[in-house]
């Protein structure tokens, strides 16, 4: 057994994590090393089904450039990454079921851009210079930031300042409605927005 367990170890590409380079186009899963980046055009995500983790590692960009950028992507998740220095931190358009959890946006002109996105997540920490989100086009997202409210006229058509046990039911499919009435049920006025988006005319 033990010497199972070394050749695992010592196997290319195993619990294996990469360097990023410029511009780097990811079209399948993968975990990128804790470290700090600089780069200009940071990375375009473009496919389905596709889990992209930083483990903490800083991405460091100048303004007029994106840091991650999604795009005709189905069923994306971007997890632990920061990103700073960017026009926008997250740009994605023609996308759905993109979700983007604890992450780090710092000093970016714009945090996230959905341009054409829908039933997509975002819970994120943000400090960026100019907005949090900008949304075109985009609506049936669930929207929050850890550190301070959402406040925007696209709240109307999207899910904004749920707390953070509401994300899992938010991405279940809605085909588990009974799971989501029992949790509405036990919560307070915050989740009001939610069930209505997610039972219509059902209650």
């Amino acid at each position: 057994m033990k010497w199972v367990i070394v050749a695992l170890l010592l196997a290319p590409g195993v619990f294996a994590c990469i360097a990023p380079s410029e511009g780097l186009r990811v079209d399948s899963s993968l975990d990128i090393c804790n470290g700090v980046y600089f780069l200009k055009k940071g990375l375009v995500v473009s496919g389905s089904n596709i889990l992209v983790d930083c483990n903490g590692a800083v991405l460091s960009g100048l303004i007029g450039y994106q840091g991650v950028t999604i795009k005709n992507s189905r069923n994306v998740t971007v997890q632990n990454c920061k990103l700073q220095g960017y026009e926008r931190g997250f740009a994605v358009s023609n996308s759905s079921g993109i979700v983007l959890v604890d992450n780090s946006l710092v000093k970016n002109r714009i945090g996230v851009q959905f341009v054409s996105v829908s039933k997509s997540a975002v819970f994120n920490r943000d400090i960026s210079l100019r907005s949090d989100l900008e949304l075109v086009n985009s609506e049936g997202n669930f929207l929050s930031s850890v550190n301070k409210p959402v406040r925007a006229d696209f709240c109307r058509k999207n899910i904004c300042n749920q707390p953070r046990n509401a994300l899992p039911l938010f991405l279940q499919p809605q085909t588990a409605k009974p799971v989501m009435k029992t949790w509405l049920s036990e919560q307070v006025t915050p989740a009001q927005k939610l069930k209505k988006w997610v039972f219509g005319g059902l209650l």
